[in-house]
């Protein structure tokens, strides 16, 4: 159960990471000394590392270093595969683990960037081609501001009660 602990530690190199599982797998085989029941049956012999399990370490290793490397390597490595172990192509995929890795981390990037939300176009356009808000006309009557009447902020010259009779005010309101 611990297996599901491990993983790559910033101070470690992704060779330490295969050579911490391969030996965490031969310290957990069981042996005839160790009384372990499989099946409810005691262990005859001492289990040997199989070559089934030797690459089941390799896989986990590639997935705990990217979830997509062991696709990528199955690309990379589809021929050799056919007639010879996971296990045995270890040494060339670390030989070509750091291209590996860095090909699959520009795959994440440019997946991050399409994924990205779309940018607003209207950001660029020019200042002066913009459509701005009209302002809002500030209600000032110059006259009554002029002649230091309080209230000089409530209304527009054109509607002044000072300017126009009561009557054509009324009708300039209605209007």
């Amino acid at each position: 159960m611990d297996l599901a602990n491990i993983s790559l530690k910033p101070e470690q190199c992704p060779e330490d990471l295969v050579q911490i599982l391969m030996a965490f797998i031969e310290d957990n085989l069981p042996t005839r000394s160790s009384g372990i029941t499989h099946h409810g049956e005691i262990t005859n012999a001492d289990e040997e590392l199989s070559p089934s399990l030797a690459n089941f370490v390799v896989l986990t290793w590639l997935r705990l270093l990217h979830p997509s490397l062991p696709r990528l390597v199955k690309q990379r490595y589809g021929t050799e595969l056919h007639s010879r172990t996971l296990a045995s192509v270890k040494p060339e995929i670390s030989q070509a683990l750091e291209s590996l890795l860095d090909e699959l981390h520009t795959s994440d990037e440019s997946k991050v960037l399409c994924s990205a939300p779309p940018i607003d176009h209207r950001l660029f356009v020019p200042a002066r081609h913009r459509l701005l808000p009209k302002p809002q006309a500030v209600k000032s009557c110059p006259l009554c501001q002029q002649a230091g009447c309080p209230d000089f902020g409530s209304h527009f010259l054109r509607s002044c009660k000072y300017l126009w009779s009561d009557e054509t005010t009324t009708k300039r309101q209605n209007n």
